[in-house]
Formats: C-alpha cells, sequence, structure tokens
C-alpha cells in the first residue's frame, strides 16, 4: 500500500506520479473504513482528496501553510502529514480533533472549524503578524461560503492578508451545499 510509505509532510514527493490516483484511491478506503467506525464528516473529505494531494504535492509544509477555512475537510491533510493512526480515535476525547489543530501538527497553523475562519483571524493581530512570514499560503474555502453578511467581513480579511502574503493562493469550490439563506446576519 502506497498510503503506508506517508509518514509524515511531503512523503507524498517520494510517490511516483503514476501512482497518484491509486494513493488517492487508498486515501478514500481508508477514510471510508475509519469513518465508518468513529463517525466524522465523510461526503466532505471523499471530495477533497485529489485537490489536498495537489497542494500538499505544490507545496513545502509547513514552511509553507493551509489556512483550512472548511477545516472538517482537513482529513486527507492529516493522512498526508503522519497522523494515520491518529483515525483511530478521531473525534473522541483526548484523540485526534475532526479539525486541524496546531497541537496536533506543525502542518496546521490554525486552529479551525466548520467554517468562517478568517473572519476570525481579523480579531488576531498577533497571528495576523506571524503569518506575513509564511512563504506561501493557500486558504481553502469549500461550502457556500460566498453567502452572506460574514463573507463581507472574510474577503476584507482576505484583501488585507493578500497585501501580507502576495503569495497567497486561493481556492474556492461552491459546491451549493452549505446553509440557505444569510449567515451571521443577525
Amino acid at each position: 500500500m502506497i498510503l503506508e510509505t506517508i509518514e509524515k509532510e511531503n512523503d507524498i514527493k517520494k510517490v511516483a506520479p503514476e501512482k497518484w490516483n491509486v494513493l488517492a484511491d487508498e486515501i478514500r478506503e481508508f477514510l471510508i473504513e475509519k469513518i465508518s467506525v468513529t463517525g466524522g464528516h465523510l461526503g466532505s473529505n471523499l471530495g477533497a482528496v485529489e485537490l489536498t494531494m495537489a497542494l500538499h504535492l505544490s507545496l513545502d509544509l509547513p514552511q509553507d501553510k493551509i489556512v483550512w477555512d472548511v477545516g472538517h475537510q482537513s482529513y486527507t491533510h492529516k493522512l498526508l502529514t503522519g497522523r494515520k493512526s491518529g483515525f483511530e480515535t478521531l473525534r473522541k476525547y483526548g484523540g485526534m480533533s475532526g479539525f486541524p489543530k496546531r497541537k496536533e501538527s506543525d502542518c496546521d497553523c490554525f486552529d479551525t472549524g466548520h467554517s468562517f475562519q478568517m473572519c476570525g483571524l481579523g480579531e488576531k493581530n498577533k497571528t495576523i503578524a506571524k503569518i506575513k512570514y509564511f512563504r506561501k499560503c493557500v486558504r481553502w474555502s469549500w461550502q457556500r461560503i460566498i453567502r452572506g453578511y460574514a463573507d463581507c467581513d472574510k474577503w476584507n480579511m482576505y484583501r488585507y492578508l493578500q497585501n501580507l502574503i502576495p503569495d497567497m493562493l486561493q481556492d474556492i469550490r461552491d459546491n451549493r451545499h452549505g446553509s440557505p439563506g444569510y449567515l451571521g446576519k443577525n
């Protein structure tokens, strides 16, 4: 199994390109097997495998950063950063979180949850000061986030961070499965 050779960040770069599809299949099989026991966000992670692999192949973690705006889609990221054994305790008390957590890995640059993480960054000036030193930063947004009041702040913060990090990349996927209506509006 190719997945067995992934023990730490950047190990994916040792996998031959003709084996990437096999690795993606192995990741999906692993996630289905583990999440069917522990519970967790299955569908959103199955849909994020190849893009997460591409990010890991393109970036140099932990020097480069991925801000998981939709943190529950980071399971492949966790696998590719050597946390495979943690899936036995996924979402259990004292076990591995279902979201990126800095205490788990240097490859997790923020403790995130379901979504709208970029808004929270605006509140944390110390964190923003640190972000200037990232070589590259990718912001991952997936589930129908381009809606509602909260996104106004998010996009303003994104523009601010782009000025701090000229190489900041952005991926937006709107799979139209987000919450209806205007999130964050009182």
